[in-house]
């Protein structure tokens, strides 16, 4: 219906148009839209509009836009949803260089960020070869691959007697093959399981409570702890006495989200007293010889399937009992080689950690390359110029002879949605023009007020904004230089 798109004629997304998210917690991100079919604009979502056809190289303000990406989110406000709006997109000055080297700036930027984007996506695939790298590792240590050379040199090696000993029943008619002198234990015959503390409990007025850290299931990661926000209870001194952490205690989360099921690390002590909430299970030991790491690591990598089989499931949502984790098989080895593996196994993982914090740099290094070369473009250093290109201030004078020609339209009724659409270069007075006020300066012959120098540019008391932005920019750029006597400020030109 040609008729009613009409109505919405000032809203219209066409191919190419440059979008920005104006609020939420997408606010500052752009791109362009990138579809043949016309599109209209949501009230929270900013376009970027060229009326002046001819006048600009779109890509060059998306470019442009790559660049004060972080300036754009420092302007935003509020805290769980920041919000920018368009009238402060507006006052951000924007650089007009002739059209000619708009489009060569273009051509290199795209020579160069390609690429940044092709180093990107390089390494974009390494935290995929990282963590099939760790699950070999993790794998073949519970084989028995990483120590077979040990059990070569000691074939009388066997987990059992160790067992016996701490009356450690075996449960070796698990279907899954182990090397010879490993033998299979329940989760709940190796440790103690005990379930954590249960919140909301009503309380007797004249009970004494100790307030004490706790952990949750947010503190228990896979692999690691997260302990950037302990939260604290109260609880009686024989609760805290049954709960309280040890170190070398076993953690596992109980429920949640499914890749939470049956997730957790050891707890070495980092907080004085500390418990745990009844959805993180406690697993203790019996055998101190054995190392608790080792357990984490197997359980981590190879019970999610048990807990998953085992646990009840909703649809997003998994829980598993203590009855259930407690009858989690697990593979024991001799002592020694138990010990063996462990150290082995974080020789390879710290290899791996390194790797990582490697490609965390690399990918810094990346995005801080792509600013620079940005930087460069927008200071106009990265190309040379050409003499023969039409001057900016040549363009900004005939788009603004084009503007005045036109006839005014007359005032109508604004639709709603209108109301958060970016014009950023529809007026005349956002496209910051420095060198305007530099001309005015040496017309001057002088060192001219503010005030002078505002009457002789093309700014008016309406565009006073775009003014001290355009002022801002050439004091910044130090093509013109600010100077007091008392409180009068004095501008004259650099050169």
């Amino acid at each position: 219906d040609k008729k009613r798109l009409n109505e919405f004629s000032k809203f219209i997304v066409e191919k190419n148009d440059i979008l920005i998210a104006l609020s939420g917690a997408t606010t500052g991100k752009f791109g362009k839209y990138d579809l043949s079919d016309i599109a209209l604009l949501n009230q929270r979502v900013g376009q970027f509009k060229f009326i002046n056809k001819g006048t600009e190289h779109r890509d060059f303000y998306f470019y442009y836009l790559r660049l004060i990406k972080d300036k754009i989110l420092e302007e935003s406000y509020g805290n769980a949803q920041p919000n920018i709006s368009p009238k402060q997109l507006g006052l951000f000055p924007i650089p007009l260089p002739p059209l000619a080297e708009q489009e060569r700036i273009v051509a290199k930027l795209e020579a160069l960020l390609t690429r940044s984007t092709n180093a990107r996506n390089e390494l974009a695939t390494i935290p995929k070869l990282i963590e099939r790298y760790k699950q070999a590792v993790l794998a073949a240590a519970f084989r028995g691959d990483l120590t077979a050379d040990w059990r070569d040199k000691n074939s009388n090696g066997d987990a059992s007697t160790f067992l016996k000993e701490h009356d450690i029943t075996i449960f070796d008619n698990y279907e899954q093959e182990i090397p010879f002198g490993w033998h299979w234990v329940k989760a709940g015959d190796l440790c103690n399981v005990k379930s954590g503390l249960a919140l909301g409990k009503k309380r007797k007025l004249d009970e004494k409570l100790l307030e004490l850290p706790y952990l949750r299931v947010a503190n228990v990661q896979r692999g690691w702890l997260d302990l950037s926000e302990v939260k604290t209870v109260l609880v009686t001194q024989r609760e805290a006495d049954a709960l309280r952490l040890l170190s070398g205690d076993i953690l596992m989360n109980e429920g949640g989200d499914r890749d939470k099921l049956g997730r957790g690390w050891i707890w070495d002590g980092q907080i004085e007293n500390c418990l745990h909430q009844n959805h993180v299970f406690r697993l203790r030991l019996k055998a101190k010889a054995i190392p608790p790491k080792y357990i984490s690591y197997y359980a981590n990598n190879f019970g999610q399937n048990y807990f998953m089989d085992q646990g009840k499931q909703t649809t997003n949502l998994a829980s598993i009992s203590m009855t259930k984790l407690s009858g989690f098989p697990i593979p024991v080895a001799p002592t020694q080689e138990m010990h063996l593996i462990l150290e082995r196994v974080e020789i390879y993982l710290s290899a791996i950690d390194t790797i990582e914090a490697e490609l965390t740099q690399a990918e810094a290094l990346r995005k801080r390359l792509e600013q620079a070369t940005l930087a460069k473009a927008f200071r106009g250093e990265l190309i040379p110029q050409n003499p023969n290109d039409e001057p900016a201030s040549v363009l900004l004078e005939r788009i603004r002879a084009e503007r005045e020609a036109q006839p005014k339209s007359k005032r109508t009724q604004r639709i709603k949605p209108a109301k958060e659409i970016l014009s950023i270069l529809d007026e005349p007075t956002v496209m910051v023009e420095p060198s305007n006020l530099l001309n005015v300066i040496k017309g001057a012959g002088k060192p001219v007020t503010p005030e002078e120098l505002l009457r002789g540019s093309i700014y008016s008391e309406d565009t006073i904004e775009d003014f001290y932005a355009a002022l801002k920019l050439a004091v910044e750029s130090k093509q013109i230089i600010e100077d007091r006597e008392g409180d009068k400020i004095l501008l004259r030109s650099s050169s």
